[in-house]
């Protein structure tokens, strides 16, 4: 499948973009989810706390191609579930769905 780009990937419904998300190679998956994280920060940093976007922050640092590749491999998942935690703690659901899933809104540019 040829890369796809954050703007041609999020107009799309969640269930088509799970189907495509599936389908890209592991750097097209990191850059997608970057690229959202990125946009998300971009409208919303103002509103967050030092410690929210601290979080944000790393998990942009490990959202790489590596992560969608091992994602499963058991050496990754005490590091991932530690994330995951951290911004548990520190972000609302919403905020976490918003910033870090697949079924977000789209984030146009800005």
């Amino acid at each position: 499948m040829a890369l796809l780009t954050y703007d041609e990937f999020m107009v799309n419904a969640v269930g088509e973009r799970i189907r495509l998300f599936n389908q890209v190679t592991a750097e097209n998956r990191a850059n997608l989810v970057r690229a959202h994280l990125t946009r998300w920060l971009a409208r919303h940093a103002a509103r967050l706390t030092p410690e929210q976007l601290a979080v944000l922050q790393e998990a942009l640092t490990v959202i790489t191609p590596a992560w969608y590749r091992s994602r499963r491999r058991t050496e990754h998942l005490a590091a991932i579930r530690a994330l995951e935690e951290k911004m548990a703690q520190v972000l609302s659901r919403e905020d976490m769905g918003q910033a870090l899933t697949l079924h977000a809104d789209y984030i146009g540019p800005t």
